[in-house]
């Protein structure tokens, strides 16, 4: 393919905040070590009910195990449950999850995609009666095969498992080529021409924030008497003035391609470091493929990419490269990329912005809220000297 000519700016989060789902907890994987003394810190309740919803999918023994492996925002929550060696993520999603119609449709595109060969991602299982969603104390539930490996790449980034992970995103998308929706379901996962969605959606956002970025949220970081906002308040005040600076030229770019007709089809939307997990240096697990629709695969491209490799473009010239000879694309299509990307960071430090500033939002882990500021500080600075 030719050589690339992008910011490699990653649109961190953005998928899943656009879908109103939650961005900050950890992945399921995150957990390495369980016992039944974990166990015992839930309630007897919590115990019971999660068991007793498990079982209606598969056989679960009395005594298995159970962790908390990541929590949500309004009652969201994966467990993992092991029992007769065999380990299951069970989520119970939250108050605003996506329609019923939808996850079953999802449940579907996945079972699709497995069978075509792709056998990385978590097919749901099936009571019984063949559902794989079930309505428990006012949430809907699912249960799956938990997916071994951890998604390490940033503690080992090698050419190897940087190409596997393109592998993998290729894979995905011969696979859902071929997937025919129900008519329920065709509002998401439909493949057809058009005008990539995801840009359009962007193109909305920005055209509604100028206020927010000029009057409410600058105001906010001045009189914020919240510790939060004021640990990271250095940084958020340099994530505004890029924003600013970078917002006018990103939202020429996404007006002067938003209008093209390329191939769209299901894409992940929020494919990025922590949804891969790796056993050295294969894919092993693709997770949370819950923001899922179709879009273009540039959506995924540069969440992934920019997720794994920063704003190092000799590696994402290696990326793309390998896209390329598993899945080519045309060359408008490759400009759909930047596009993305370029408006994906802009976009994220909005979001931080609006949810530390306007919004008030409060996370536990003060730590990861850091990283997460300035992993979107480097590509913005990255994004602002293009």
């Amino acid at each position: 393919m030719p050589e690339a000519q992008f910011s490699s700016s990653a649109n961190l989060g953005l998928s899943a905040h656009l879908c109103q789902l939650p961005v900050l907890p950890n992945h399921p994987n995150s957990c390495e070590k369980f016992s039944n003394r974990e166990s015992m810190s839930l309630s007897v309740e919590t115990y019971d009910l999660i068991l007793g919803t498990a079982r209606q999918f598969v056989p679960i023994v009395s005594d298995a195990t159970v962790v908390p492996a990541s929590g949500g925002f309004s009652g969201a929550g994966v467990w993992q449950i092991e029992s007769q060696g065999r380990k299951y993520a069970l989520r119970r999603w939250p108050s605003f999850a996506p329609e019923p119609a939808r996850l079953r449709g999802l449940h579907r595109l996945l079972r699709h995609v497995w069978n075509w060969g792709l056998d990385v991602v978590a097919v749901p299982c099936e009571t019984p009666e063949s559902q794989s969603l079930l309505r428990v104390d006012g949430h809907w539930w699912q249960l799956e095969p938990w997916r071994p490996g951890l998604a390490d790449f940033h503690f080992n980034p090698n050419p190897v498992r940087l190409c596997a992970a393109m592998q993998c995103l290729a894979h995905w998308q011969h696979a859902v080529q071929t997937f025919v929706p129900l008519a329920v379901e065709k509002p998401w996962f439909e493949s057809y021409r058009g005008q990539p969605p995801g840009l359009h959606e962007r193109l909305v956002r920005f055209n509604a924030c100028l206020n927010n970025l000029t009057i409410a949220i600058p105001r906010g970081l001045r009189e914020s008497s919240s510790p939060q906002v004021a640990m990271h308040a250095e940084v958020l005040h340099e994530i505004l003035q890029l924003v600013v600076k970078t917002l006018p030229n990103v939202r020429l770019r996404l007006t002067a391609v938003a209008n093209q007709q390329c191939d769209l089809r299901p894409c992940l939307r929020d494919i990025w470091h922590d949804h891969l997990l790796f056993t050295g240096d294969e894919v092993t697990g693709l997770i949370d493929p819950s923001a899922c629709r179709t879009d273009h695969v540039a959506a995924d491209l540069s969440r992934l990419i920019g997720s794994l490799v920063g704003n190092d473009r000799a590696l994402w010239q290696t990326a793309l490269d390998e896209f390329h000879k598993r899945f080519p694309l045309e060359l408008h299509e490759w400009k759909l990329v930047e596009a993305y990307d370029q408006s994906g960071v802009v976009l994220a430090g909005l979001v931080w912005l609006e949810w530390l500033i306007l919004e008030h939002r409060l996370f536990p882990d003060q730590h990861l809220v850091s990283e997460r500021l300035a992993f979107i500080l480097r590509r913005l600075r990255g994004l602002a000297f293009e």
